[in-house]
């Protein structure tokens, strides 16, 4: 299965003396920002990728070197990060730029108008274009 890792990501999580830190990617654009992870449970007698789990640690880290790509999704890079805060402490951590904004039940309401209106839109916009998945789609 290719959602399953391979063996040797789980001894790469099992035996990896430095943090792991996982970040996502946008196309082949790394983003600039990870959260550190570990092995959650004692799988040393666990042979089966496809039951691992990871667990975050919280702590945030800026990527400073990305490292050269290996080749596989699985084997990572060695790359440099510097520490910067506790996802429990800051939320916005992981968003660069981004301050948290005062919410209303104003903005709220606005916003959900807006949204049942693009919605409305979106669905006529797939109905007129023949590209629902099956005739009659959305006739509910």
């Amino acid at each position: 299965d290719i959602t399953d890792p391979p063996p040797s990501f789980l001894d790469l999580c099992r035996n990896e003396p430095f943090p792991i830190v996982v970040v996502g990617r946008e196309g082949l654009s790394l983003h600039s920002r990870g959260v550190e992870v570990f092995l959650e449970g004692d799988s040393s007698s666990n042979s089966r990728c496809s039951s691992l789990t990871l667990a975050a640690t919280g702590r945030i880290a800026d990527i400073s070197d990305d490292g050269i790509d290996e080749g596989s999704r699985w084997k990572g890079r060695e790359g440099r990060v510097r520490w910067l805060t506790n996802l429990q402490e800051d939320d916005y951590a992981l968003s660069p730029g981004k301050e948290p904004k005062e919410v209303t039940t104003e903005k709220i309401m606005a916003l959900c108008e807006t949204i049942g209106d693009l919605a409305s839109e979106w669905e006529d916009t797939l109905k007129v274009s023949g590209r629902e998945r099956f005739p009659g789609h959305f006739r509910g």
